[in-house]
């Protein structure tokens, strides 16, 4: 009897193909096995990510054993994405395969756009980039009215929001949003400003006036305000306490209109006037050639230069033209028909006045002088006339202002009048200044025929000093206001210090007052299903803690200031997460240990994700049933 042994060659390993789940997102979790179906025993199990050992910092546990090896990933975030290869070896060979995961994340911002400001007829690009997985896509909207609530979507290349030539147009709220169809996106509403420097339509222009007639000078600057206007004559101040001159102003939708009119025009009245507007973005200046025209004056230096027979040749110095062409010249003469000559005779000057002198009132603007001549001998001659002279009896009282100046605090919307009563002899006239420049007729304000400023809606462009003068031709005097326009503060910007568990800690700069003192701050916070809690806080606080909030929960926190006023704007709500997550089962080795009689649960290795575990409930049936029963 005899027996053969043959060598069988070990067998290598077989890998079960497997593959990740779809649609895993970041916070979620997944397991991943690699199975050897056949080969020879020992068995040697390894993995890589991306063809490189996985990194620690991933947190991926891995569990062996006999013919399977399996990766756990109990947090996934968009890191754990890549190629992941379970190596498999035995005496025989060593095999591999290969399963992509790829964690569905949400956008979240890389280049997210801010609020910007572009000069007009300037060119700008705007960024705006987000990562995720899918990549998101990139839509910008333009708002159509005043209001960012109304966006109507934008045709763009790229992420990029080009304005090519800006207009004022182009001036409002645009919207990006950034979507890949997970979770709700990323939305970011930015104002862009136009901005457009003071400027004239029109550089110069002639105008014409006849004399004494009043004259008005146009200058109509566009630009974005704060717009201010000067006038200069022949590069000289114009000096506005000439009554004969004054200045009124109007805003308009696109800028400022001014006037400049001069009361009954003279001669010295013509020249370069030059309207300067300048704004925070530019200054120009529109140029008005005023000629005041009128008669011509008579030529001077009349003289016969050359005569003939039958002719006189003349020459005078050419007149002022008064600001128009000369058309001709008329010379008139007259031919003498006889020539009187007067004898000197020993006439001298009347050594008496008039006597019995009477004045009596013939209306309110005129009078009779009535008197006798003086006695004849002292007559020295003939007389040929009488002079009258007066003058009016001007009681002198310098000008002064019988209203106070004061500092003035009046809500945004309100009226307000600032009271200026001058007095004097002559009457004094009331001129308002505010920022050197003359108070006129505008929407905003006016100058009653008492002297008093009226600011029919106050806001806060009108805050500032306005200075009332009153002067006659024996002095001057002035009083001023300080007028503070009072609105609700701006909304604070809040910052959030640190999160816990069951807290959240935010803080915050004081924001801007409105004008009035802040009188306090209310915070308000809420949970998805939970109404809005709200705290009053003391303007001096700059910090608040909310405790006693849920574990692993986003809250969402506001907060708004208040004033005398009112209260302002609520500032962006912001989103922040309490420390934690939801509890996690632990694997049945670690939970359950049994023997023959009964089940032993290990509660203590429940994971509790970094909250608190309340309550247990354990359900169980036997296997024949379909019911369980609650412990």
């Amino acid at each position: 009897m005899s027996a053969t042994l043959a060598n069988r060659s070990p067998g290598p390993p077989v890998i079960e193909a497997f593959k990740f789940p779809k649609n895993l997102q970041e916070g979620g979790r997944a397991q991943i096995t690699c199975a050897v179906s056949s080969g020879d025993m020992p068995i040697y199990f390894s993995w890589k990510k991306d063809d490189s050992s996985i990194p620690l910092s991933l947190q991926i546990t891995e569990k062996k054993e006999e013919f399977y090896s399996l990766l756990v990933f109990k947090d996934i975030s968009a890191r754990h994405s890549g190629k992941y290869t379970c190596y498999a070896s035995n005496a025989a060979a060593k095999v591999n395969y290969t399963a992509e995961l790829q964690v569905r994340v949400a956008p979240r911002w890389s280049y997210e756009p801010m609020d910007t400001a572009i000069m007009l007829g300037n060119t700008i690009s705007i960024n705006c980039e987000a990562e995720g997985y899918p990549i998101p896509a990139i839509t910008w909207f333009k708002g159509q009215g005043k209001a960012s609530k109304d966006f109507k979507p934008l045709s763009m290349r790229n992420h990029s929001l080009l304005l090519n030539l800006a207009t004022d147009n182009d001036e409002g709220y645009y919207m990006c949003q950034a979507t890949n169809e997970i979770g709700a996106g990323l939305k970011k509403i930015i104002r862009i400003n136009v901005n457009e420097p003071a400027r004239f339509e029109q550089p110069a222009r002639n105008v014409s006036s006849r004399r004494n007639d009043p004259v008005t000078l146009d200058c109509h600057a566009k630009g974005d305000e704060p717009i201010s206007i000067a006038w200069t004559q022949n590069n000289g101040r114009i000096d506005l306490n000439n009554f004969r001159f004054s200045i009124a102003e109007m805003k308009t939708e696109k800028g400022v209109d001014s006037q400049l009119t001069i009361g009954h025009s003279d001669r010295h009245d013509s020249g370069v006037y030059r309207c300067i507007a300048e704004n925070p973005y530019g200054r120009a200046e529109q140029v008005v050639f005023l000629a005041v025209q009128e008669r011509p004056d008579t030529p001077s230096n009349l003289e016969v230069f050359e005569v003939g027979s039958r002719t006189v040749k003349l020459s005078w110095r050419r007149p002022f033209d008064g600001n128009s062409p000369v058309l001709s010249y008329l010379v008139q003469y007259q031919a003498l028909k006889y020539l009187q000559s007067h004898a000197a005779l020993g006439a001298a000057v009347p050594e008496a006045a008039p006597q019995t002198v009477n004045c009596s009132a013939l209306s309110s603007q005129s009078l009779k002088i009535s008197w006798l001549e003086p006695p004849l001998q002292f007559h020295g001659g003939i007389i040929q006339g009488y002079k009258i002279l007066y003058r009016p009896i001007v009681h002198q009282t310098p000008a002064r202002i019988a209203s106070f100046g004061q500092v003035v605090r009046k809500a945004v919307g309100t009226r307000l009048v600032l009271e200026c009563l001058a007095v004097g002899n002559p009457t004094p006239r009331a001129r308002w200044l505010t920022r050197d420049r003359p108070v006129t007729f505008s929407p905003f304000y006016e100058v009653t025929n008492e002297g008093n400023l009226r600011i029919h809606r106050v806001e806060g462009s009108l805050s500032g000093n306005y200075t009332c003068t009153a002067n006659n031709l024996f002095g001057s005097d002035e009083i001023q206001y300080q007028v503070i326009a009072m609105k609700p503060p701006a909304a604070p910007q809040i910052i959030v210090q640190y999160a816990s568990a069951d807290s959240i800690r935010v803080s915050w700069d004081a924001p801007e007052d409105g004008g009035a003192p802040l009188q306090g701050y209310t915070i308000s916070y809420h949970t998805a299903g939970d109404t809005w809690a709200q705290t009053e806080l003391l303007p001096e606080n700059n910090a608040y803690t909310m405790t006693g909030l849920k574990c692993g929960n986003q809250y969402i926190i506001k907060m708004s200031a208040h004033n005398l006023v009112g209260d302002g704007a609520p500032s962006e709500e912001i989103n922040v997460w309490t420390k934690g997550k939801a509890s996690q089962a632990p694997n049945g080795n670690e939970l359950i240990a049994t023997n023959a009689t009964c089940v032993n649960l290990k509660l203590s290795s429940w994971h509790n994700g970094g909250c608190s575990i309340h309550h247990f409930s354990i359900e169980h049936r036997p296997l024949v049933r379909d019911v369980f029963l609650l412990i």
